[in-house]
């Protein structure tokens, strides 16, 4: 692993991610397992003037042993104070940045309704951070960071060393940092993002229509729904430009959640509550899920969907080219960060209040009555590929390409 390398993806974190100003907070939380990593990313928010950096670091393993040797009459308990701090946090102006390792194993076997009752307990104080986040504003990143559990699923034919050499490679690529001056490469990026996001904006389509071989998928836009990607702007005090996922290659929007009606079958594994879901069927009517069939871990599918009645339907819908770097790399990397941006893919639960005009104002009810779905989840999984064709839909039924056989359709 090249020194400048890590010093670079540590960088491209603080610089383009948080788009760190001088003056500002920053609350990171990390894995035990990464400390190394961790100093180096404090390191650069210092020398980028950051006021303050606060570390908490989490065991994933810890809630393992909760789930096996703790009174299920506990289950339910929540820590408020960890919440309260948190969102007195951004409410002063710090950013947040969230490094993890890959655990997709982690909570394989474990007893899914106690799962399911740790996660609703939890949600009404996650609920307000959500909030925040998905109205920009909190300048936020996320990002996982290698190891060898992680490199041994992506490389499980070669030793333990090599696969992880393997995978910092891969990822230095993805993440560009392994170019020469990787911000300005990060800056050409977002621009390039961001002219997509744009022509998008001025289609005004009312629907998408997803077709290939396993998916014939409609999906309709809410009305007043806004393009997103590369970069977004929080209305923190410093008006803070933050790029909120290291990697991404992706421009998104909000579906109208009353207006999904087909099937769409996923095309990379999806990694959720610590299984791996290989591929599974949903089909749609009315915006809802009437029908979902896995191929393995059918259990953990239904348990997703059951969390709430917003996780029966859709908050995201995504555009990816199939030639984005991390699908070229030709098999996936089993977590959701990396692998949504390797295809177009949409996401199950809650929608991003920015992603509509004046969505960031409204409550609950009147995002639900604009189409905007609200949810304790939010899930992406991948449907794009190389015969995946996306065809941009006008309110007078006009058809328009938006992609073909997984790529661009229109020039910028």
């Amino acid at each position: 692993m090249s020194e400048q390398q890590l010093e670079n993806f540590a960088a491209i974190l603080v610089q383009v991610g948080l788009g760190l100003q001088k003056g500002q907070m920053v609350s990171i939380s990390s894995h035990v397992g990464l400390e190394d990593f961790t100093r180096r990313v404090v390191r650069q928010a210092y020398k980028a003037g950051a006021k303050f950096v606060e570390v908490e670091y989490r065991d994933p393993e810890l809630q393992v042993l909760r789930l096996q040797h703790a009174d299920p009459e506990t289950l339910e308990t929540v820590p408020e104070w960890f919440y309260k701090a948190r969102l007195e946090f951004i409410e002063k102006g710090g950013s947040l940045l969230n490094l993890s390792l890959n655990r997709p194993d982690v909570f394989k076997g474990q007893d899914q309704e106690k799962m399911t009752r740790m996660s609703r307990a939890t949600f009404p104080f996650v609920k307000p951070i959500q909030q925040r986040m998905m109205s920009d504003a909190v300048a936020w990143v996320v990002s996982v960071i290698p190891d060898q559990e992680w490199a041994c699923k992506v490389f499980p034919e070669l030793p333990a060393q090599e696969a992880l050499e393997a995978l910092w490679e891969v990822i230095f690529q993805i993440v560009r940092a392994d170019q020469e001056d990787p911000v300005q490469v990060w800056k050409a990026h977002v621009k390039s993002l961001h002219a997509r996001k744009n022509w998008l904006n001025e289609q005004r389509f009312t629907a998408l229509h997803f077709q290939n071989a396993l998916t014939d998928l409609t999906v309709g836009l809410a009305e007043g729904h806004i393009w997103a990607g590369g970069s977004g702007v929080a209305h923190d005090p410093f008006n803070t430009e933050f790029v909120a996922n290291i990697p991404t290659e992706e421009v998104f929007t909000l579906p109208d959640c009353t207006r999904i009606d087909g099937t769409v079958t996923s095309t990379f594994p999806l990694s959720v509550r610590g299984t791996v879901i290989d591929r599974f069927t949903l089909t749609f009517k009315e915006g809802r899920v009437t029908h979902a069939e896995a191929d393995n871990h059918q259990e953990v599918l239904q348990a997703l969907l059951s969390m709430d009645e917003g996780a029966l339907s859709l908050g995201e819908v995504a555009l990816v080219p199939h030639s984005s770097p991390i699908s070229q790399f030709g098999r996936p990397l089993y977590h959701g960060l990396f692998d949504e941006n390797a295809a177009s893919h949409i996401a199950l639960g809650a929608g991003y209040r920015f992603c509509l005009q004046g969505g960031g104002d409204m409550t609950d009810e009147q995002f639900r009555a604009a189409g905007g779905n609200v949810s304790q989840v939010h899930e992406d999984f991948m449907v794009g590929s190389k015969d995946m064709q996306v065809t941009g839909i006008r309110s007078n039924g006009e058809r328009v390409p938006v992609m073909t056989d997984g790529e661009w359709a229109f020039e910028i």
